[in-house]
């Protein structure tokens, strides 16, 4: 199966399940990002998403869509439960445990993958990846007002012609 076809497939069940939910914690009274994270977390979170999704000459990868960025949206709203806070944390530092002496953005793509496909072995890190791809999804085939495809980059990919009008900032879900 290609790429795109397994990320086409896949888009029915994350967007049908999660888009409403979790676009209206992205965007209805978001705190501060970076007081949920540390900078170290953030750019540990954006190593994981490249490597669920990275970049590549035929399509977007996380950074392409501002998949951290919308992870962070996400994490920031007031609506968003603790436990989901919690848990990504949590699920980062699973994972440097199973990190060697390095950091793991500092790791190359090859040893980060090893490390995802180990992590992935296990429970926890196969349900905490499943998660995160969850958000994969969204920010990559979700409306631009609600922080991840930028300027429908995700949407352009897979030759999809959105609906019209897109939502306004102040009438995105949860400001209606």
């Amino acid at each position: 199966m290609q790429r795109r076809q397994f990320i086409i497939g896949s888009l029915g069940v994350a967007l049908a399940s999660t888009i409403p939910l979790r676009a209206v914690q992205a965007h209805v009274g978001a705190a501060a990002p970076e007081s949920l994270l540390t900078p170290h977390a953030v750019r540990v979170l954006g190593s994981v998403l490249e490597g669920l999704l990275p970049g590549a000459p035929e399509g977007p990868g996380a950074r392409d869509i501002n998949a951290t960025g919308y992870v962070l949206g996400i994490l920031a709203h007031p609506r968003t439960p603790d436990s989901e806070r919690h848990y990504l944390r949590e699920g980062l530092l699973w994972l440097d445990e199973l990190t060697p002496a390095a950091s793991f953005e500092t790791l190359t793509a090859r040893q980060r993958e090893e490390i995802l496909r180990s992590f992935a072995a296990s429970e926890r890190g196969e349900a905490w990846l499943a998660n995160l791809l969850g958000y994969v999804f969204e920010a990559l085939f979700g409306d631009p007002a609600y922080g991840g495809n930028p300027g429908g980059v995700g949407w352009r990919w897979i030759e999809h012609q959105p609906g019209f009008p897109h939502p306004t900032p102040d009438k995105v879900y949860g400001k209606l």
